[in-house]
């Protein structure tokens, strides 16, 4: 055999061994003809619509009394939920709403006291600042310091804070209404024990004193609940 041919033949089948080796490595397709092939493309992944070919239409979603019995199902299992209530929040009212209720520097408040001699009472403050998670610094706006230096300045938390209630218009009260009679810088609350011509009186039960107070300075009981303001005549009916 001639020596050319055969360092040739030696050549060949030394590249065809590295060729095998690399294949098993990498997981490549030995193409010995080096002809142009499919596999290529068959191996490439399926995307978007490609993929949706592969899967059979659902026939029933087109189907309108199978869709409808399906969204009866969902919308009594939903109430159902509701009357237990478990259902869904409305926006605005669910767990992470609450959990980030709170006021804003310059938002006008009201206070509620928990000093003795002055539960029941509100008095308006507006928000300064909060240094701390829970913790407002409120200053107040018919209270002072001590030497009368200026408007007083204090912490309160955040259960302590309400905004300031909507004004519900009303030409008369009866009795027994529950009420916020303004006296000494703030609101404290009461109810409606009797009327003498334009005056009313006001029996605060935490004191046990009564006042008479002018229309003026008497408004509506209302209760800051859940984020909403729910009126004391409202709460009376539901009790009833």
């Amino acid at each position: 055999m001639n020596f050319g041919r055969l360092k040739n033949v030696v050549a060949a089948a030394a590249i065809e061994g590295v060729t095998e080796v690399r294949v098993r490595i990498f997981g490549h397709v030995l193409n010995p003809t080096g002809q142009r092939s499919a596999h290529k493309v068959l191996r490439n992944k399926l995307i978007g619509e490609k993929v949706s070919q592969w899967y059979p239409h659902d026939i029933m979603k087109d189907d309108p009394l199978v869709t409808a019995r399906q969204e009866q199902e969902r919308l009594s299992k939903l109430e159902m939920l509701k009357r237990r209530g478990k259902g869904p929040p409305t926006k605005g009212q669910g767990k992470q709403a609450k959990k980030h209720m709170g006021f804003c520097r310059g938002d006008i408040v009201e206070v509620a006291s928990k000093e003795d001699g002055f539960l029941g009472s509100y008095y308006e403050a507006i928000v300064m600042c909060q240094p701390l998670k829970k913790d407002y610094i409120v200053q107040y706006k018919t209270l002072l310091k001590d030497d009368n230096s200026g408007p007083l300045t204090e912490f309160v938390s955040l259960p302590e804070l309400r905004p300031v209630p909507p004004e519900i218009p009303v030409s008369e009260f009866s009795l027994y209404d529950q009420v916020d009679a303004f006296d000494n810088d703030g609101w404290w609350v009461g109810k409606i024990s009797g009327k003498i011509g334009a005056t009313y009186f006001v029996y605060f039960e935490t004191s046990e004193v009564e006042c008479g107070y002018a229309i003026s300075d008497l408004r509506v009981h209302q209760y800051w609940i859940d984020g909403k303001w729910i009126c004391s005549k409202e709460i009376v009916n539901i009790c009833d």
